[in-house]
């Protein structure tokens, strides 16, 4: 597969990439997968609150759940 960036991009990876000594393809691969991670990320948030679950803050967690909030420790 090849990319075509613009040269602007294509300078700022090479940069990185002589400076830490890994290479274009590393950053690349690196960056591809991290979106791909934030789309499947969005994909399971947009599913749960498609599901119309309830939400709770968490003093009403902390009340429901026997803990007094306004206590000092």
């Amino acid at each position: 597969m090849q990319i075509q960036f613009d040269p602007y991009i294509e300078s700022q990876l090479q940069s990185i990439a002589a400076q830490s000594g890994k290479s274009v393809d590393f950053y690349v691969l690196q960056a591809v997968s991290n979106y791909l991670e934030d789309i499947a990320e969005a994909a399971r948030a947009k599913q749960i609150l498609s599901q119309n679950n309830p939400a709770y803050t968490q003093d009403e967690v902390e009340r429901e759940l026997g803990f007094d909030s306004s206590a000092k420790h």
